[in-house]
């Protein structure tokens, strides 16, 4: 069986949390904006799922993919869609960069309960 949802554009890895060192890393604003935009998810708690993501870019700037899916794999996770993002769970990822969207900026999720 087959699911999809689709994501508002999330923040990199890289601005997920703020704090630092000796510090208790806490939420950027950044991502509690995008937390409030990202879609109820179903509890299912797959165990194992093959995932395709299809990112939509804002604009043309230079990226890494891998860092936007993080937010997106923890939010499954927390949800209850996914039992956990690990690659017992996870068992097969694609990327599928789908160039620019300025006004439809998002990443598609199609999950595929195996």
């Amino acid at each position: 069986m087959t699911h999809e949802f689709y994501f508002p554009f999330p923040p990199s890895v890289n601005s997920l949390y703020e704090g630092g060192s000796k510090q208790k890393r806490f939420n950027s604003e950044r991502y509690k904006k995008w937390l409030k935009c990202a879609p109820e998810l179903p509890d299912y708690n797959f165990k194992h799922v093959e995932i395709t993501y299809y990112l939509y870019f804002p604009d043309k700037r230079r990226r890494d993919s891998k860092n936007f899916l993080k937010a997106i794999d923890d939010w499954m996770v927390k949800q209850g869609l996914i039992e956990d993002d690990d690659f017992n769970c996870l068992t097969h990822e694609t990327i599928v960069p789908m160039g620019v969207h300025p006004n439809g900026a998002g990443i598609r999720v199609v999950i595929k309960e195996c």
